[in-house]
């Protein structure tokens, strides 16, 4: 789930597309892109050009109880600090959550699921909750392959080589 209810919540889109990339290289996992239909476009983008039919575009396309439905069967979430990451909680899916402006103490999952939440100490006052920001810093500074490796360990950690 690359959304989240502001755009410094959300980890560049060119990162979600490298660590798409980088996924489907590494494993012969299906990955299922879920949104809003108002976040539509921004899943289009990281997919874009991506020609896999392991990866599937549920943007707009799922309510509530059909997203929390896919969720419990899925071996992970990889989302950014948002509403999916509470609905993935709630199924005792696995997350990976990245964490930029919002503190993962306040926002993070409550869930007995394993998960990783990434964030990038940058210096800012954590949490910021501003709306707009010249640096952007603490999303862009997370990593790919650290988003990578947190997904492979949860990945392993259900039993998945």
């Amino acid at each position: 789930h690359a959304g989240g209810n502001w755009d410094l919540k959300r980890w560049p889109a060119a990162s979600f597309r490298r660590w798409l990339e980088a996924y489907l290289t590494r494993t012969s996992d299906a990955i299922v892109l879920c949104g809003t239909q108002a976040e539509g476009p921004l899943i289009r983008r990281i997919a874009a050009g991506i020609s896999s039919e392991r990866v599937l575009d549920l943007a707009g396309r799922t309510d509530l109880s059909e997203l929390a439905w896919i969720l419990r069967d899925a071996e992970f979430l990889l989302t950014n600090d948002s509403g999916p990451m509470h609905v993935a909680a709630s199924q005792n899916t696995p997350i990976v959550g990245l964490f930029g402006p919002t503190s993962p103490a306040l926002t993070g999952p409550v869930t007995p699921a394993p998960s990783e939440l990434l964030r990038v100490d940058v210096g800012c006052e954590v949490p910021c909750y501003y709306r707009a920001c010249d640096r952007r810093v603490c999303m862009e500074g997370i990593e790919t392959e650290a988003v990578l490796d947190a997904c492979l360990r949860l990945r392993a950690s259900r039993g998945r080589p």
